[in-house]
């Protein structure tokens, strides 16, 4: 019952909800949760749910007053409002053909904005906003108090080949500018041209929406996906695995999946780092560093979990950077496409199937050396001796950019289970000192319980305690069909709260925590 069809809103208010429990008091501020909502139409069947049209939910919560309200609409993208047009079917490019399949032909850019994935906020508490990213260079402004969608993002910049980008990254870091101490966006655009495909770094002020290119590179291949951007200090990391995406076969067929090639193997995994402060850098400014890890070790990466400076000695610091890494495409691409409804609604393939990242790693870059000095495994045994696959790995925010211990992870088969639906959320010590020792400590699960992305409020109270502090996830229940708003404690995984939806929403990609202004 996880991804049944929901077109309910609530319009432009919100609706107060009943809280079983007693909400931590610090929790003050809306969780802002992305993913999709139709995957059936009249016209047209998404087979995966990575394709159903968008939606957008808020949960206020006022920990003081121990009260919630609860505020979700369908997001009116290009795709949404000419899919439901009077005209002919709006072709667009999913992630596996459509029932019944869309005949090939052209289609316009501007439909490619659908799902959203991430988010970041700008203004004040009279007008504040937030803008939807995906892995396309096409974002959607909604405004946060009515969750009211207004169009695609207009960007206050003269950037003349930002404009003419197609891909972008789902998830950007955040540099302080040390000139302004202003908080930037750091993301990718990407186009291709008829030999190479172009990577721009870029910087931006949110509020201004006046993007900076700060580097670039070219590649003679095009990337599957770079879904994400690690970022820390004055630098911004790529780790890019061999997978390729052949840019006419997917216009042709319409199909990303069915025009993705697994090359992890075959190809060494590349490594870019680039410079973020200079007043020199533009778009021809190269990457300070590259490296390439040998095929037999190669990776593929969609989600970073930190990244950080370590000073070892007057002649080292360290570039630091734990992410989730796929040593296989298997779970991804291939006879298991990430986001299949069929293979995800039958219990006999979701149970055998492929899931997760292979391993977390954790890489380290001596930046006066301009070396790759190690890629090490961290330990995901759990205390009880079982082996879990994690993705969605989150930290305590007041940590990122810093060495962090604790780790809180969605996993599957808690227990060994043979069961897929089993899901969990997984705290991991990201400071074990041998992968041969239990990296997970704890787990929280409860029978028949679908679990998602869990996102950490820390409690300012303990701000010199890592894990103290409470874990926002958004579940569903598999016996009532209710969505419902979990609130974890960190440190003993334990439930203190538990808030009902008004209304059952499908599985969910990201989200974030929005501390009142």
């Amino acid at each position: 019952s996880w991804f049944i069809d929901q077109y309910k809103e609530t319009g432009e208010s919100s609706i107060p909800l009943f809280v079983d429990g007693k909400l931590p008091s610090y929790i003050q501020g809306d969780l802002i949760r992305l993913g999709p909502s139709i995957n059936h139409t009249p016209d047209r069947n998404y087979t995966n749910f990575l394709d159903g049209f968008g939606r957008i939910t808020k949960w206020e919560i006022k920990g003081k007053e121990n009260e919630v309200s609860y505020h979700s609409n369908l997001l009116r993208s290009n795709l949404y409002n000419n899919s439901n047009s009077a005209e002919e079917i709006v072709r667009h490019i999913t992630q596996q053909p459509t029932q019944p399949k869309l005949v090939a032909g052209s289609f316009k850019i501007e439909n490619m904005d659908n799902t959203d994935v991430f988010l970041y906020t700008y203004g004040d508490t009279n007008s504040p906003k937030l803008v939807t990213l995906t892995d396309l260079a096409i974002g959607n402004e909604v405004d946060m108090q009515t969750l009211s969608t207004l169009g695609n993002v207009d960007f206050d910049d003269d950037c003349e080949v930002c404009k003419d980008a197609i891909f972008s990254g789902s998830h950007y870091g955040e540099w302080v500018d040390p000139k302004t101490n202003q908080k930037n966006i750091v993301n990718w655009l990407g186009k291709k041209t008829k030999a190479s495909f172009s990577i721009m770094i870029y910087t931006m002020n949110p509020a201004t929406r006046r993007r900076r290119i700060v580097g670039s590179l070219s590649l003679d291949w095009q990337p599957y996906s770079i879904h994400s951007i690690a970022v820390t200090g004055d630098y911004a990391v790529l780790v890019l695995g061999r997978v390729e995406l052949n840019f006419m076969e997917t216009g042709m067929k319409l199909c990303v999946s069915c025009a993705a090639h697994d090359k992890l193997h075959e190809e060494p995994t590349l490594v870019y780092v680039f410079q973020l402060s200079g007043e020199s850098l533009d778009i021809h400014t190269q990457p300070e560093m590259s490296f390439e890890i040998p095929k037999e070790e190669a990776f593929f990466v969609f989600h970073y979990v930190n990244a950080y400076i370590e000073q070892v000695d007057d002649s080292s610091d360290l570039l630091m950077i734990d992410m989730c890494a796929y040593t296989s495409m298997d779970g991804v691409l291939g006879d298991y496409v990430l986001g299949d409804l069929h293979d995800i609604l039958t219990p006999s393939i979701r149970n055998t199937m492929p899931y997760n990242c292979d391993a977390l790693k954790r890489m380290e870059i001596d930046l006066k050396k301009k070396s790759l000095s190690q890629i090490q495994n961290l330990s995901t045994t759990g205390a009880d001796g079982f082996e879990y696959r994690l993705e969605l790995v989150r930290i305590n925010p007041l940590y990122s950019g810093k060495p962090a211990c604790w780790g809180y992870g969605f996993t599957m088969h808690v227990k060994n289970s043979p069961l897929y639906s089993d899901m969990g959320i997984a705290k991991i010590n990201l400071c074990t000192t041998s992968s041969d020792d239990p990296g997970i400590s704890n787990v929280f699960h409860q029978k028949n319980v679908y679990v998602g992305e869990p996102l950490f409020v820390p409690d300012p109270s303990q701000s010199d305690v890592e894990d103290a502090g409470s874990l926002l996830v958004v579940s569903k229940n598999g016996t009532s069909g209710d969505t419902n708003l979990l609130v974890i404690n960190a440190k003993t995984m334990e439930l203190v709260a538990s808030v009902a939806a008004p209304i059952p929403t499908m599985f969910e990609f990201h989200g974030k925590f929005v501390p009142f202004l």
